[in-house]
This record gives C-alpha cells, structure tokens and sequence, in this order.
C-alpha cells in the first residue's frame, strides 16, 4: 500500500513587509483564528485585533515543525480573570530555546503590556517571539550569516517572551466603550469596600498574638476621626539608603478598582510615595501599589515564573510600554549605586542601536531622568535586586509631552516601531551573563554586530544577507 501522505506544515507567521500587515493584539476574542484580525470593533474607532492566545498558540505548532528548541506556551500561575465570554485568562508565557541543553543557559525574558492603556508594549515582545520563530532556520534550509545568527542565539539562549502582565486590563481598554476605559492603566482588582476591610487588607496578625501589625513599610494604620475611612502613614520614598524617612499620613477610599502592577512588585523601596502623597499610596491614583508587596496575581504571576525559570542563568530582561522614547534603568538600583557598570554599557549599547530610519535615538536613564519622576515598585526594579539582571524598561514611540491620544498610535505605526527596537532587542539576547570574563568586549561586540543590520523597510522580513 502507498502511505499515506504527509500532514501539510501549519500555518507559518505571515510576512508583514509593510503597514497594513499589523494590527495591535487584544487578549483574546470570540470566534477568533490565528493571524486573522478581529471585526472591527466600533468602541475602538473601528479597530481590528489579533488574538493573542491564537497568535501565540500558533507559534507553537509552527515552531514545533519547524524544530525550534523547546517550544512551549505555559499559562503561568493561576487564571488571573474568568471572563463570561473568553473563560479563563491567564499571563502566558512563550518560551524557547537552550538546543544545547546547559543546564543554566543564559536565559533574557521580554516581557510588555504590564499597563492596559499601552498596547505598543504587548506588539513589540510579541513581534520579537514571531520573528525568531519565523526566521529560525529548520532542517534542509540553507543558511546564510543572517539567519545562521537567529539560529545560534536561539540555540545557545534561553529565551522566555511575556507579551501582556496585564491580560484582564488589556481585555477592558479594547472592549469597553467609552474613552476612560480604553485609558485603563492598571488592572481590575476590586479594592476593600469598607474601612474594616481595609484595615484588614493593611495589616496581619503577628505570630502568637492578636495584635495586627502593619504591612511593611506603613505605620499607623486605622480609621479616621468620624470612622468613615482608613488611615494610614506612608513613607516618603528616600533615594538614599541613608536617607532617614519622613511620613504622611493617608486616607483610604472605599470600593476603588485597580493596582498598578508596575508599582506592585517586590522591591526595596516598594510602598513608598514619590511624588504628592496623591501618586503612589492613593487607591484613587493610576499609579497605586496596592495594600502590600505582591498582592495581585499578575506581580505574583511572573515573578514566580522568573524564580522557577530564569534563575540563576537570568542575563536580561526589557519590559516593553509605551510610550516616551526613552530606556530606563532600575531607579532604586541607580540611586543606592548599585547599578553594574556593565548594565550601563548595555545601556549605551541600547542607546546606539534603538533608533529609528531618521536617526532619532530613545533617551537613556533612570526614571527620574527620562520620564521626570521616581517610580519605585517596577518590574525592572524587581529583576534588578532578586536578579541581578540587566534590566531596562524601554518606553517606545512616539515621543512627546503627556497626551493620552499617543497611548494609541494607528496600527501603521506598529512596522515602524518595531524596526526601531529590533536590533536593541538582539544585542540584549546576545550579551553574556553578568560577570563572564570579557562582558564588557562581549557587550561591545553585541552591537557592533547588530549595527550592521540593515532592518529598515523591512518589518518582520530578515535584512539581506
């Protein structure tokens, strides 16, 4: 008998030469396909949306095929919403890589979409998974130095890509009518109703005593004079190790929705105010931290995800938003000086290669520096300390004062974007971990090498050999 013939290969990613090739990702949709937009979708100007959970899914079956290394898409932690029509939503992590089989391969995440608002964030981690797997040269391809490069970083990296920390947020500025919603920043945590409850959510019992002590680094927590809110006092954040810290005291809001995840994380400096006692430590502010350290499922999410997976060969890590034009530094590591001289060459190695086809380069620095204010409690300070990591927060385009139309760019914006930061995001693959002997020539090589390729033009294509 003739055997039957072989299955046909699955869907590749699709070549997007140009603009009208990408569209932004919501989470999720009804009746969704992989690489297939959504109906246009009237609450967002008659937008179109990829799926993410299809997209993703997809760069799977195709990676599988194609014998990328590892491929696997994991639903990280437990599901961060269930939604009555998608069911559950989960942080998803797309990870690949390590054909060499070390046991502690240097290991980069790219991570985006921490902020709901700032879907640029999720496009450009997204499009970097898509552009590995697509170009990764599988059996009986000719090789050329191009794609022979692709292969080699894949080969000899771990490499874990977390398109959207923020999926629920995401799902309600694409879906939600009306202009606030589509600027939700944080996610959709219904805060205590109640000034009990948020004593509670303040405090915890101290071992062996029914005393309720105060979340770290808070103090005084308890209710007004009149009984109808919480109070606490909330440190005023102190740049200086040896800054001593000053206090102001806090009321507390019933029934407010949200902590901003990038504010959330576990950090030296997590829980404190940076600015007007409204920024951080006010529920009602876009820039909330919540009532302690990892109390929401996205912070808990991934960074239990990079102590299970990227330790100890963790080398870098980008948390894509939008926007600004700016690379940004660990802020508390900056200002306790500790940041390592060989982040701040990678830095100016970002520097250098972060540029659009004009030439117009992203600032590089702290927080302070670029966006004007302190910000404590971010992922990047995160990966920083527990990881000692290279770790940037890169802001893409456009730049510009504050206007909340730039959160949006138009989907033909996105080619653009993406060829600005591509070669950044390759130099940061390739650097070697934290103090290799020769890091810094090794840094240096990274993008000299990455400066050659001529990426403009070409959107998800590879440059010309």
């Amino acid at each position: 008998m003739t055997p039957p013939p072989p299955p046909p290969p699955p869907t590749p990613p699709p070549d997007r030469p140009t603009d009208d090739k990408f569209r932004y990702h919501a989470y999720d949709y009804q009746n969704s396909t992989p690489f297939t937009a959504s109906p246009g979708q009237a609450q967002r100007q008659g937008r179109e949306f990829f799926s993410l959970v299809q997209d993703l899914n997809a760069l799977v079956r195709y990676g599988r095929w194609n014998q990328v290394p590892n491929i696997t898409l994991t639903a990280v932690g437990a599901p961060v919403v269930r939604s009555p029509a998608l069911g559950n939503v989960y942080t998803l992590a797309l990870s690949f890589g390590n054909k060499t089989g070390l046991k502690d391969p240097p290991t980069v995440v790219f991570t985006g979409g921490i902020h709901a608002c700032e879907w640029m964030g999720t496009e450009i981690p997204y499009l970097l998974a898509e552009y590995l797997i697509k170009h990764y040269p599988g059996p009986g391809q000719p090789l050329n130095p191009i794609n022979r490069t692709i292969r080699d970083l894949v080969d000899t990296r771990r490499i874990h890509i977390v398109p959207m920390l923020n999926p629920e947020g995401n799902l309600a500025s694409v879906f939600t009518p009306g202009a606030v919603a589509q600027l939700w920043r944080k996610n959709l945590r219904a805060l205590p109703t109640t000034p009990d409850k948020w004593i509670d959510a303040l405090t915890y019992e101290a071992p062996g005593t029914p005393d309720r002590t105060p979340n770290s680094p808070f103090r005084n927590v308890g209710l007004t004079a009149s009984g109808a809110k919480a109070r606490y006092d909330v440190p005023d954040y102190a740049p200086k190790p040896s800054d001593l810290l000053s206090y102001q005291t806090a009321e507390l809001p019933n029934g407010k929705i949200g902590v901003d995840l990038n504010r959330n994380c576990t950090t030296m400096a997590w829980g404190m105010n940076t600015g007007l006692l409204s920024h951080q430590g006010d529920p009602s502010s876009d820039a909330y931290f919540g009532p302690e350290s990892d109390s929401e499922a996205e912070t808990r999410n991934i960074e239990s995800f990079l102590l299970r997976n990227a330790t100890p060969g963790l080398t870098t890590s980008i948390d894509y938003h939008s926007y600004g034009r700016f690379i940004i530094y660990s802020g508390e590591a900056a200002n306790a000086g500790k940041l390592s001289g060989e982040t701040i060459a990678l830095g100016k190695v970002l520097f250098d290669l972060i540029r659009s086809e004009d030439g117009t380069a992203y600032e590089l620095g702290t927080p302070l520096q670029t966006v004007a204010y302190e910000a404590t409690g971010t992922l990047t300070d995160h990966v920083t300390q527990y990881h000692r990591a290279h770790a940037f927060a890169i802001e893409l385009d456009p730049g510009g004062g504050l206007d909340n139309n730039k959160f949006f760019p138009p989907d033909t914006a996105i080619r653009r974007v993406f060829e600005t930061n591509i070669r950044g995001a390759l130099a940061a693959m390739a650097v070697p971990r934290p103090g290799t002997p020769n890091a810094m020539g090794s840094i240096t090589a990274a993008g000299k090498r990455f400066a050659a390729w001529k990426v403009y033009g070409r959107g998800n294509l590879l440059p010309q050999p």
